[in-house]
């Protein structure tokens, strides 16, 4: 995201106001002659001279901030790592996904969209990186300009995917619309107060850290209350998966079920989220460095998703072994069996709760 919003924590705001305080002692030390005091009742000379004082101090800014930029880049450069790691990851998942199971066109689409827009956003994280590496003794706000909004338009795609895609496995558990409509308001909300906070620091290239990104307390306010429909969507999908599984299989249910549930619900991301939320209230300067992660979260929280659902969904409907013959007769009767060895209620429930959602245990063992 934003480097100087990040530089911005280390106490760049009270050194600004030590400066500005410093020349205006000096200002007053040394007053000008009666020939300049009517050349100073002209309005536009007081503007030129604010805007000197503003120059000034935002120069001396950024030298009390060079001397930190190496930390800075240290620091962005570790998190460069732990995000190539998760996009490794990410592409051995999708890989993964590709050759062991049969989708649709459209999921094909979505899985490219995702990995092309989160490819775009780690290219963004990488420039960010290099700039902070090259000189970070002499590093400016201006020298990141392009990778902001590149940042921030990728992930706001990411998590609109992620997102959409997680409340429309509620909507298929029978979900109420009301909840749903809600839901998806808050998506939109997120993803346009996302974009403007990008716009408004590529616009805004200050260095004062209070409202972060935003501009002013209210639209702060309002971008965290959206950010918060990243814990709501895995509680509603956790309940409304609760409703439809019996009491007997969900005690049934292993740790590692109740884990891989919670990471295909988006539990991960809820509670990725729930930190950066704090964060961003509490330590701005820790927000933005593990804010560029979210990315990586959201896609592989979508992979862990199609996965875990194509292999139940294929531990439920097992393919048919067809065995090499020469009498065609085996086949026939082998197919039959398979035909007739399902019940009516369990493919009710199939073609009713299943649609390829999170893990729960199948019909068969109840």
């Amino acid at each position: 995201m934003a480097i100087w919003r990040m530089t911005s924590a280390f106490n760049a705001s009270t050194l600004q106001s030590r400066i500005r305080h410093l020349i205006q002692l000096f200002v007053l030390a040394n007053p000008p002659s009666p020939e300049k005091n009517k050349k100073n009742k002209d309005p536009r000379h007081a503007y030129r001279q604010e805007a000197l004082l503003g120059c000034t101090c935002f120069r001396f800014s950024i030298l009390g901030i060079r001397g930190m930029s190496s930390n800075l880049a240290s620091i962005h450069l570790s998190i460069s790592w732990f995000n190539s790691l998760l996009y490794m990851l990410e592409v051995t998942l999708a890989f993964y996904y590709y050759s062991r199971f049969t989708i649709a066109r459209s999921f094909k689409i979505l899985l490219a969209s995702v990995l092309i827009a989160d490819a775009v956003s780690m290219i963004a994280n990488y420039a960010s990186a290099w700039i902070l590496l090259i000189n970070p003794q002499d590093f400016l706000p201006r020298d990141a300009l392009w990778t902001v909004p590149v940042s921030t338009f990728m992930i706001s795609i990411l998590a609109a995917i992620e997102e959409f895609f997680l409340i429309d496995r509620c909507r298929k558990l029978s979900q109420p619309i009301i909840i749903t409509a809600a839901l998806c308001g808050m998506v939109v909300a997120h993803v346009i107060l996302s974009l403007y906070s990008g716009l408004f620091v590529v616009t805004h290239p200050d260095l004062d850290p209070n409202f972060a990104r935003f501009g002013n307390k209210a639209a702060a306010i309002s971008a965290s209350l959206a950010a918060t429909v990243d814990m709501f969507i895995p509680l509603a999908l956790t309940w409304q998966l609760y409703k439809v599984t019996p009491a007997q299989i969900r005690r049934q249910r292993s740790l590692l079920d109740t884990i891989v549930n919670g990471i295909s619900s988006g539990g991960v991301g809820g509670l990725a989220s729930f930190v950066l939320l704090v964060l961003f209230w509490t330590r701005v300067e820790v927000f933005w460095v593990f804010a560029n992660s979210m990315g990586r979260i959201y896609a592989l929280t979508l992979l862990v998703n199609l996965i875990v659902s194509k292999r139940r969904h294929s531990s439920h409907h097992p393919a048919t072994e067809m065995v090499p013959t020469k009498k065609r007769e085996s086949v026939t009767t082998q197919v039959s069996l398979v035909t007739f060895s399902l019940s009516r209620s369990a493919s009710t429930y199939t073609s009713d709760r299943e649609k390829q959602l999170p893990p729960t245990p199948g019909p068969e063992e109840v």
